[in-house]
C-alpha cells in the first residue's frame, strides 16, 4: 500500500483522511475516488491520486488491481460528483468490495441517475458493502437505481453513514430507490429516502423486495408512495426484518407501508413510527401492523363503573372504590367488591364526635341494610354537661318499628371532660368513670361490656333534659351481613 497523507503526517496502511471511520482491513487495498482531484490516469491508490469515477475504479482498467474478498475498500472523497446514465453504469462485480463515502450532509459524495430510466447502481458480486453516498433522480421514472442481484450484501451502515436516496421535485422522481432479485439473500439495508408529498406520480415503493431471504432493513423514509414504502412482490421473501420511521403522506392508516403483493406469505416482522398516522405501529406476516397505542392501554386501565360484568378487562376484574361489597362468588364479581365484603365480616370502629344532651333522643348511629353485632359502645365528655341531666341509649328499629331501652338510665348531672361512659353488665348499666381510666372485668357477669344484636335503625343517646355539653361516643361492631351499612348520624 502507498503512502497517505494526512495533515503533514505520512502513514503507510490504513488510511486516516476525513471525517468517517474506515472498516480496518488486514490484508485488503485502498482506492480513492474523487471527481474533484482526480483523474483516471492516476494510479488511484492514495489520496494524493486518485481515481475520478467510480465507475473507473470499479472497472477491468481500475479495479484490475482489486481482489474479490480480500476486502479491499474504495474511499469516496466528500465533494464527489458523478452521473449514472444508463443500466449498470456503475457495476459493482468484485465480492466483498467495501465503498465508504466522505462527509456529511452536503458534503457526501453525490451520483445523479439520469437520461434513461433504466440507468443503475448495480450490484452482482457478494459481499458489497456501500456507505454515506446520497443518489439523486436525475430523470423522472427511474425503475430500478440500486439493483441488488447478489447475496450478503450491506447498502448503508450505522458506522459511516446510511445510502440517502433524493427526489428534488414532482418532475424527478424514482419508481422506487431500491430493487433486488431473489439471489439477494442476507440483505442489510439502511436507507434514507428524502422524497416530496405534493405534485408527481412516479413512486410506486421504496424498496421492492423480490425473493430475499434473511434480510435487515433500517428506513426512514418521507414522500408518497402509490404501492407501500417496502413491497415484497413475484418471489416468496422470508426473514425479513424492518425497523425505523416512514411518513407516506395522505395515508394515515399505515396500510401503506409494508405490503405483500398478489397474496405472497412472506414472513417477516416490522417495528416502525408511523408520520403521518403519528404513531409507533408494528405487526409481521402474523398479524397487520396495527397502532402500538398506549391511549388504549391507558382506557382498559382506566376506573371502571361500579359492578361492572363484562369480565373483559383488567380494570373490569379488579374494580374501583364504589363497587359494591360482594361474598357470594361469582364470575363478573370485581376484586375490590370482595374485599369490601371481606372488610365488612371483620370487626368495625366508628366514632361520633358531636354528641349532645339533648330533652329527648339525639341519634349517636345509623344502620342500614341489615343487622350488627355491637361489641361495645362507650362515650367520652369532651365538654362538661352543663347541668342536670338523666340519659340512656336506646334503638329505634324500622323493623320492627319500636324504640327499645339498651342500657340503664343514670344521671349524667355536671360531668366533666374526660368522663368515661360504658355500659356493662346484662341489663347494660350506663357507668360514668371520671377517673380517666376503665377496669373492664370480663370475668364478672355485672362488669362485663354489654353486646348487643340490633336490627337496622338508629342508635339514640336520649336525655331527661337538654344541657349544654358534647359527648363523643365510639361503636365497635360486626355486621351480620355484607351489606351493611353503618354512618355516625347528622
Amino acid at each position: 500500500m502507498g503512502i497517505t497523507h494526512v495533515d503533514g503526517l505520512e502513514v503507510a496502511g490504513v488510511p486516516t483522511m476525513g471525517v468517517n471511520p474506515l472498516p480496518l482491513t488486514t490484508d485488503g487495498q485502498y482506492f480513492f475516488v474523487s471527481s474533484t482531484t482526480g483523474s483516471n490516469s492516476f494510479a488511484g491508490t492514495t489520496a494524493d491520486a486518485p481515481f475520478a469515477t467510480l465507475a473507473y475504479a470499479l472497472s477491468s482498467d481500475g479495479g484490475g488491481l482489486m481482489v474479490a474478498n480480500r476486502g479491499d475498500t474504495i474511499v469516496i472523497a466528500q465533494g464527489h460528483a458523478e452521473a449514472i446514465i444508463a443500466a449498470g453504469t456503475v457495476t459493482c462485480d468484485i465480492a466483498g468490495v467495501n465503498i465508504i463515502g466522505l462527509g456529511t450532509g452536503a458534503d457526501r459524495p453525490e451520483f445523479s441517475f439520469g437520461t434513461a430510466t433504466t440507468a443503475s447502481l448495480l450490484i452482482t458480486a457478494a459481499n458489497v458493502q456501500i456507505a454515506n453516498i446520497v443518489c439523486i433522480s436525475a430523470i423522472d421514472a427511474l425503475v430500478n437505481p440500486i439493483h441488488i442481484q447478489a447475496a450478503g450484501c450491506t447498502l448503508g451502515n450505522f458506522t459511516n453513514g446510511p445510502v440517502e436516496w433524493q427526489d428534488p421535485s414532482s418532475s424527478f422522481q424514482a419508481v422506487r430507490a431500491v430493487l433486488t432479485t431473489n439471489a439477494a439473500d442476507n440483505l442489510n439495508i439502511n436507507l434514507k429516502i428524502t422524497g416530496i408529498i405534493t405534485g408527481g406520480t412516479s413512486p410506486v415503493n421504496g424498496i421492492r423486495l423480490v425473493g430475499v431471504d434473511d434480510a435487515t432493513i433500517n428506513c426512514n423514509f418521507y414522500g408518497r408512495a402509490s404501492t407501500a414504502w417496502i413491497e415484497f412482490i413475484t418471489t416468496l421473501s422470508s426473514n425479513v426484518e424492518i425497523y425505523g420511521y416512514m411518513y407516506n403522506s395522505g395515508v394515515t392508516d399505515f396500510s401503506k407501508d409494508v405490503v405483500n403483493t398478489g397474496g405472497l406469505s412472506a414472513t417477516w416482522f416490522a417495528s416502525l413510527y408511523d408520520g403521518s398516522y403519528g404513531g409507533s405501529i408494528s405487526g409481521g406476516s402474523a398479524a397487520a401492523l396495527a397502532g402500538d397505542d398506549v391511549s388504549t392501554v391507558a382506557a382498559n386501565m382506566a376506573v371502571p363503573s361500579a359492578d361492572a360484568t363484562a369480565n373483559v378487562l383488567e380494570r373490569d376484574v379488579i374494580g374501583n372504590k364504589t363497587d359494591a361489597a360482594q361474598v357470594t362468588v361469582g364470575t363478573t364479581r370485581s376484586l375490590m367488591g370482595y374485599m369490601k365484603g371481606l372488610m365488612n365480616s371483620t370487626q368495625r370502629t366508628i366514632v361520633k364526635s358531636d354528641g349532645a344532651v339533648l330533652t329527648g333522643a339525639d341519634p349517636i348511629f345509623t344502620i342500614t341494610g341489615g343487622m350488627i353485632k355491637i361489641v361495645s359502645i362507650v362515650g367520652r365528655v369532651t365538654t362538661i354537661i352543663g347541668g342536670v341531666s338523666n340519659g340512656n341509649i336506646e334503638a329505634t328499629t324500622t323493623v320492627p318499628a319500636a324504640t327499645t331501652a339498651m342500657s340503664t338510665t343514670v344521671a349524667i348531672d355536671n360531668d366533666a371532660a374526660g368522663t368515661i361512659y360504658t355500659f356493662v353488665g346484662p341489663t347494660g348499666v350506663l357507668t360514668p368513670t371520671t377517673a380517666g381510666v376503665v377496669l373492664m372485668d370480663y370475668g364478672s357477669t355485672t362488669l362485663t361490656p354489654t353486646q348487643y344484636i340490633v336490627n337496622a335503625g338508629t342508635i339514640n343517646f336520649t336525655g331527661s333534659a337538654a344541657q349544654t355539653g358534647v359527648i363523643e361516643w365510639t361503636m365497635d361492631y360486626l355486621p351480620m351481613t355484607p351489606s351493611v351499612v353503618v354512618a355516625a348520624a347528622a
